[in-house]
This record gives structure tokens, sequence and C-alpha cells, in this order.
């Protein structure tokens, strides 16, 4: 976890409106929602995002932006904005501390019976922090919540969407986290009863996928679901993390993946060879010569059998997990370039006969064909991010 260090918070105050030349927007005595977003180097990006939460149809809340020592001319941007929205608290480390030790720093800060992430490239639509504060005021079972959202490039360019074919509920949302981060994450919004009483931290141990294991924590505490609105421009470009970090970010996630299934499901603990394997299959890092693709497949069903086992859910749920699954298996046998015919595949094949079945059943639906567009687009963009 990050430890305490020595950073000079500087909280930049409204200037009086003779000096801005405008009244400043006032700040909320008590607001309900502390949005923390952390910046290093933010430009050209930054006004963007700043105008797009400074726009939102909900008025109660704060804006926490730490300026993880900034060089360009994040920090006059910063000021300038600092001045005319008293909304606006600015934290600035006096050393880079990198993305999970700037959160930290405005978790702590934050003053908002709810948090809400973002990152100072994405842009929010002006609905989304209504729409996510009135779901977990209506879900007092969930503690956080995502959303849907548009994915576009450093000119703005709108280059794919989420289908939001319907929500993304709490079975499905922390089978999918077995493996992958679950949820965009400048789209979360979280109880800070989370953060002031469980004391749950980004740890700084991880540098890329920092996120993956936040929300698997999170994820203990209560129920998450993800909205089917789009609520987010999610920038895709050469500086953000997922680009410039790909390897470790990679090789991060196929650690906590490894490390969480492991340690949640105690019958895998003499597979943690095979648990290693798999992950690493489904993240595109393939299999070694001579490893036993249906021990690997094995041990997906394995996990999936025990998840089914462990909740409590309708014929509808197990289904779409059972789907999950033959989509994964497919995944998996692509990655491991092994289509030929031979025993192995025949002996997979027939392993695997009721998930085939159950995939085949449920393409004849509408539903169901949305449903495996959507699986087929998240492969197609985890092969296209690769």
């Amino acid at each position: 976890m990050t430890e305490a260090v020595a950073i000079t918070p500087e909280i930049i105050a409204a200037a009086p409106a003779e000096l801005s030349g405008e009244r400043a927007v006032r700040a909320p005595p008590c607001p309900h929602v502390s949005v923390v977003m952390p910046v290093h180097n933010g430009m050209p990006y930054l006004p963007l995002a700043l105008d797009s939460i400074l726009a939102q149809s909900f008025d109660y809340f704060e804006f926490i932006v730490v300026d993880d020592a900034s060089t360009d001319a994040t920090a006059a941007v910063i000021a300038d904005y600092a001045r005319r929205d008293r909304r606006i608290r600015v934290l600035t480390n006096a050393r880079n501390l990198g993305i999970s030790g700037a959160i930290n720093v405005g978790l702590e800060a934050s003053r908002g019976e709810l948090i809400a992430r973002m990152d100072a490239d994405d842009i929010a639509h002006p609905d989304r922090l209504r729409r996510q504060v009135a779901f977990l005021d209506t879900h007092p079972d969930h503690v956080i919540v995502g959303a849907s959202c548009n994915f576009i490039d450093a000119t703005g360019r709108v280059t794919h969407r989420d289908l939001g074919r319907t929500a993304i509920e709490d079975w499905e949302l922390r089978w999918t986290g077995h493996f992958w981060t679950p949820l965009v994450h400048p789209t979360a919004m979280l109880r800070a009863s989370l953060v002031r009483q469980r004391g749950l931290r980004f740890d700084d141990h991880y540098r890329a996928s920092q996120d993956m294991d936040f929300f698997a924590r999170a994820l203990d505490a209560g129920k998450g679901c993800v909205l089917r609105e789009r609520l987010l421009d999610y920038r895709w470009h050469n500086g953000n993390t997922s680009t410039v970090s790909y390897a470790l970010q990679k090789r991060e996630s196929c650690e906590i993946a490894s490390h969480y299934l492991v340690t949640r499901y105690p019958l895998l603990e003499l597979r943690a060879a095979l648990v290693n394997s798999l992950v690493g299959l489904l993240h595109r890092q393939g299999l070694a010569p001579g490893e036993p693709l249906l021990s690997v497949a094995d041990t997906l069903i394995c996990i999936e059998r025990q998840f089914l086992h462990a909740q409590h859910l309708s014929r509808r749920q197990q289904r779409r997990i059972q789907c999950l699954t033959a989509c994964w298996l497919i995944w998996g046998v692509l990655q491991a370039g092994r289509l030929r015919p031979s025993v192995e595949i025949l002996r997979l094949a027939w392993r695997a006969r009721t998930y085939w079945a159950q995939l085949l059943l449920e393409s004849v639906s509408i539903r169901g064909m949305l449903f495996a567009v959507d699986c087929v687009r998240r492969l197609m963009l985890a092969r296209a991010r690769s």
C-alpha cells in the first residue's frame, strides 16, 4: 500500500471576483460527491476533462485535482480554473508519486459520501455523476458502479462504442473480474466508506494495473455494477498507460489474476502453475511448447464450476457464465495456435460439449446474439490492443 510521504499539498482557493473579472462558482458546503482526478503533464487534453466535470447536471460535488509534479502548463491551467470555480480543490505533490500515489492523495482529502474517479485525458458526459449517484442511492447493497463508454482517439473521434446491451450485473462483473479489469477505471464511483472505514487504497506496487487490484478488493466489501449508459469518452492515445506500459500492464494483470484465483479458490492451490498458464493464455501470452492445452482448459472449467457453486445464480445467469466460458475456451485455443485437428482438440471439444451446446442455444435468440456479438467484440478489441 502507499506509505505516507512528505508532500506539500497546496489548496488553491478561488480568487476574489475583482481579480478574475467574473463571479466564481461557489462550492457546496457539504459535497455529496468527491471527484478525484490525478494529472501529470495533462496537456493538451486537460481543459476538456475539467470542463466536462464542471458542466455536470449534478451540482453537489467537489473536484479534487491532484497535480503530480507536472512540468508543463498543467499547474497554470488548473490554477486558472480554480480561481473561477470554487468546487475545484488543487493538491500539488512536491514530487511525482505515480498514478496510485496521486489517487491516494485525492482519496485521503475527499469529503463526499461518494467518490468518483476521473482521468485528465477523458471526457465525462453531462449526466454521468447524476446517473451514478441515483444508482448508488437506490442500491444500498452496492459499493461501486461503473458505466459504459465511447472510445475516442487523440483527435476526439469515436473509434468504437460499448454496445450498451444491458447493465453488467454483479455476478457477471465478478466472473470477468477473475481475469480482467471488470470496469473502465475512470467511470468508477464508489462509496467513501470503503476508503474511510475499510482503509481501501491503491497499491503502488502495481504501476499499470492498480485498478484491477483495487476493484478486486472493493468487490470484497459489496456488490458492483456497470450501467448500460455510455457516460464517458475514454481517450485512447500514445500517451496513456494502456499504450505506454502495455507489456507491464499485461504482466501485472496476470500476476493479480493468478493471485486472487488461488486465494479465493483453495482447491486451485495444487494447480497454481496451470492457473498461471491459463491467465497468461487469455492475456495473449501463448502456451510454452509442449504445455498441455487440455489441462489448462480443464482449469478454466474447474474455476467456473467452483464459481457457480459459490454463487446463488438463476438458470439464465448460469447460462450467461457458460457462454462466456465457451468464448474464453475458443479464445484460448486461438491463442494457443492449435487449430489443426488433433486428439487433444477432439478431447477438448468433447470435454466442453455442454458449453458449445449452450452457446448454440443462446445464439438463436436476439438477446443471445447480442451477447455473443458483444463477447466477440471484446475479444477482437483485446486482440487489436495487443
